[in-house]
């Protein structure tokens, strides 16, 4: 757009309100009726025109009695704060006057803004009641693209936001625009409600439902237009506020800002089929091992020859001077290896990282990288990661597209039955099998996925943990996309995202997108909840929809399951891992417990889900099984006096009511009318859980025999571990809390 080249050529990024209006009316976008004044020339400009007008004329055109006069400086942002905002009668002497009066005021009290204009506006009649301003944003997110923003406007626009959480704002991806979906979105928004549906307060939609989707659905080709913008610059941010519906029926934005920036080139894409050189390579080459001591390098290439995917011969490292480490050949440089390996892992301190990956990358040794030290970005070392990154850019442009990496600051991988880069001894984290092999846990930080393992040890174990790190060539979307593609057993794909690259985001939003429609499930967990630095942004757009909410509410909406904390994210983990193979019919849970408190609280965190109402035939089967002062109708409170027998007499006939879609199941431990203990050595208690007429061991019985979800609950302490873990290693998902429970029930129903 030429008006974008030559504010860049001037080093102007801010649009004047007159320019957002000239903007909004090429998109089809009607303004209030303005013209642009300039007190000491007395010149005046008419919208739409090159022609100049008298001041009689121009006011003219101007429906009403009464004009708003506002300074137009692409320094002054906030109009009201520094008196740059006025209303008058609409004849020539008030406006000059009133006019001139505020540019020597602002001129004085604003000395170092750039002072271009006034823009004198029509006086828009419309009622300022709930309901009727609105806030509407379009931005350029450097990671998710084109966004559209829409929540209530007006002076309490940021009030509404703060005593809210944030959750009055709609957020809509400008790709992916579906009138449909968006019209039930609103229609179903807790605070859009107010301005889209009739209400108690409103007989009739403040806003009609129809012309507000058209006026979005406008807004759509400004994303294609940064798409195609020669040399990068274009629109960054659009604000309109308030946007308000006229008496006779106009919708009209009233105030209206933007910027421009200069959007930089995406890097060349990564060829992902060699991330399954990656993830099973069949050679690989260690670089930074010691030979003397047991330094992060020596860990890893004792894990590679310990590791069932890579032969030894196939192995090697590299040393000055040493003819092997751990019987594993040394090769003085890389020009020396014997061959081009699938894997090579660079594990030497930054600064002589650069060259080892030049050499592996130019000489082509090596078709997959690891980087693990860090000091790159973190260290302000942005120079040692930009050579890296020019590096395998270069390398792209070869026929073979060159070698894939991982990192810097990163573990690197622990492939399941092929090998484990985590310089970690077994003894402190052992990998001792597990269910998972439909899941792949894909992880920024290399720490969480290492507690990640450590928690679920036995239980879980992934097809793959990948940590990698800071993205300096695959990114977290790559990794998405190369399981999407390639490896379709994989179900589960567990995501631990500290930020996305620019444009990630967006490729993020269309993977999860096919990931959903296949039957398959992202589960993600997004840190940059608290928007630090929010109050220097430069419009309500950017400080209220930062990137952790416009990433939550947009990815939400494609089918992600998102996690607000870290034991949601393992919560859900557990349930799709464990239960992949068992498909909900509906959303109708049964709830069984031996104590009150547990019946109470679930039903208080019930989320989506209904509670199943029991046939009298289950009813009745309950109650010849429990004792007579129990609760038999759904949430049953089996009371602690319920021995194993019943209770799970009880689960199985909730199991086989056909109205029961999923159950959660749950018992206080510690009453003596379970058997919930381990073996006692000096025989202190008769309880034995590895007997079949167990309390856990009936539960396995009977969550076998069912395709029914199931969720289970052990609220107790620490001599109740080996029932857990007995359950857990039999597939079942077991909480210690009920409401986590109910919560990762209701996720899982949800798919």
């Amino acid at each position: 757009m030429e008006l974008f080249h030559k504010m860049a050529a001037s080093g102007r990024k801010q649009l004047l309100e007159s320019e957002v209006y000239s903007l909004l009316d090429g998109l089809g976008i009607t303004p209030a009726a303005h013209f642009t004044w300039h007190p000491s020339t007395d010149l005046i400009q008419l919208s739409k025109s090159p022609k100049t007008a008298a001041m009689e004329k121009a006011l003219a055109a101007l429906p009403g009695n009464q004009a708003v006069i506002k300074i137009q400086s692409p320094d002054i942002l906030h109009k009201t704060e520094a008196g740059g905002i006025a209303v008058c009668p609409k004849d020539p002497k008030t406006v000059r006057s009133v006019g001139r009066a505020m540019w020597d005021h602002i001129s004085k009290t604003s000395s170092t803004a750039a002072l271009i204009n006034l823009l004198i506006v029509e006086k828009v009649e419309f009622n300022r009641d709930l309901g009727h301003e609105l806030l509407l944003g379009w931005r350029w997110d450097r990671a998710f693209g084109p966004t559209i923003v829409l929540g209530p406007g007006g002076l309490l626009t940021e009030w509404f936001d703060s005593v809210s959480g944030g959750s009055t704002l709609s957020i809509f991806s400008a790709d992916t625009f579906d009138r449909e979906a968006i019209r039930g979105r609103l229609l179903e928004h807790a605070a859009m409600k107010v301005f889209c549906s009739p209400s108690r307060l409103y007989k009739k939609p403040p806003i009609p439902i129809e012309p507000l989707l058209d006026l979005l659905e406008k807004l759509v080709p400004l994303g294609a237009a940064v798409d195609s913008a020669d040399d990068g610059w274009s629109l960054a941010e659009l604000e309109i506020n308030p946007l308000v519906v006229t008496a006779c029926g106009r919708i009209l934005p009233l105030d209206g800002v933007a910027r421009i920036d200069q959007q930089k080139p995406l890097p060349p894409a990564r060829p992902l089929s060699k991330v399954k050189n990656l993830l099973y390579p069949k050679s690989a080459v260690v670089l930074g091992v010691s030979s003397k001591g047991l330094n992060p390098g020596r860990f890893i290439l004792r894990n590679l020859i310990a590791g069932e995917g890579i032969e030894n011969s196939k192995l090697y490292t590299l040393h000055p001077s040493e003819q092997e480490i751990d019987g594993i050949p040394c090769y003085p440089t890389v020009a020396d290896l014997p061959e081009k390996v699938d894997m090579s892992v660079v594990s030497v301190p930054a600064e002589g990282a650069v060259e080892m990956i030049r050499d592996l990358t130019e000489q082509e040794k090596t078709e997959s990288i690891i980087l693990i030290p860090g000091g790159f970005n973190e260290r302000g070392r942005e120079d040692l990661a930009d050579a890296i990154k020019q590096i395998l850019r270069d390398s792209r442009r070869r026929p073979d597209k060159g070698p894939v990496m991982i990192g810097g600051n990163c573990l690197g991988i622990v492939s399941r039955d092929q090998y484990n880069t985590f310089f970690l001894p077994e003894y402190k984290l052992p990998y001792r099998g597990g269910r998972g092999k439909n899941l792949a846990v894909i992880s920024q930080s290399g720490a969480y996925l290492v507690t990640f393992s450590s928690n679920f040890d036995g239980i879980i174990f992934p097809k793959a943990n990948i940590s990698y790190g800071n993205e300096m060539d695959l990114t977290a979307a790559d990794l998405l996309e190369y399981y999407l593609e390639y490896e379709p057993e994989v179900r589960t794909l567990a995501c631990y995202v500290e930020g996305f690259q620019p444009g990630d985001g967006r490729r993020y939003l269309r993977l999860a997108r096919r990931l959903h429609e296949a039957g398959r499930t992202l589960i993600l967990f997004k840190v940059g909840r608290t928007p630090l630095g929010a109050k220097a942004a430069q419009s309500h757009t950017a400080s209220m929809a930062g990137d952790y909410k416009i990433a939550g509410t947009l990815l939400k909406a494609e089918g992600v399951v998102m996690a607000e904390t870290l034991n949601e994210y393992e919560d859900a983990v557990q349930i799709f891992t464990l239960l992949e193979d068992r498909r909900p019919k509906g959303r109708k849970v049964g709830v069984i417990s031996n104590a009150g408190f547990e019946c109470s609280s679930v039903m208080d965190h019930f989320y989506d889900m209904e509670a199943a109402e029991f046939s009298n035939k289950t009813v009745k089967r309950i109650e010849e099984h429990l004792p007579d002062i129990a609760h038999c109708k759904n949430p049953v409170d089996a009371t602690p006096m319920a021995a194993t027998p019943a209770f799970l007499g009880a689960v199985e006939a909730m199991i086989e009511d056909g109205g029961v879609d999923a159950l959660i199941v749950s018992a206080v431990p510690v009453t003596p009318a379970l058997d919930t203990l381990a073996p006692h050595p000096g025989g202190g208690h008769p309880e034995d859980i590895t007997q079949e007429k167990s309390y856990p061991q009936g539960l396995i019985r009977l969550f076998k025999k069912t395709n029914k979800p199931m969720v289970f609950t052990v609220d107790a302490g620490e001599l109740y571990d080996p029932m857990v873990k007995m359950m857990q290693a039999a597939g079942l998902p077991v909480y210690r809390k009920i409401d986590r429970a109910s919560r990762a029930l209701a996720a899982f129903c949800r798919r």
